[in-house]
């Protein structure tokens, strides 16, 4: 990964989301973490700036797709690393991946090197800084 990148980590998993910030930090990157589908959105709302997010599938709150859909409604392209413990079929990854943007999946239980190479491959192809989709009075569209 080059430069330092702001990343969403949204697992229901605390220990899950707080290992993953953890590794992010370490790396220099500047990890928000949300443990919910509304926790996320409104880092997301608030954030100037996101580069990739690392989202479950299983959130105790929500849909991880659902989220997805939001987050790239809200920062299109957005690369996302899908950290999951089910195995996804060609299908099912196609439906994560409707409005576009890289989609990794990353298997769990995942380790620090894992995480780290996931981001890396979601962030390589992505324009290093993402606008979000604001309305004409500067508020989230």
């Amino acid at each position: 990964m080059q430069g330092s990148l702001t990343v969403l980590i949204v697992d229901d998993e605390i220990i899950i989301a707080m290992a993953g910030e953890a590794v992010l930090a370490g790396q220099g990157h500047t990890p928000l973490v949300a443990t919910g589908v509304e926790e996320a959105m409104v880092l997301a709302e608030d954030a100037p700036r996101l580069d990739a997010a690392v989202v479950d599938l299983q959130l105790g709150t929500g849909s991880g797709a659902e989220l997805i859909g939001k987050l790239r409604a809200l920062w299109p392209g957005l690369p996302v690393v899908i950290s999951t413990g089910y195995a996804l079929n060609a299908e099912e990854r196609a439906t994560l991946n409707p409005t576009g943007g890289r989609t990794i999946v990353l298997k769990k239980p995942w380790g620090e090197s894992q995480l780290l190479e996931a981001v890396a491959q979601a962030t390589r192809a992505a324009p290093p800084r993402l606008s979000l989709v604001r309305d004409p009075n500067g508020a989230p569209a």
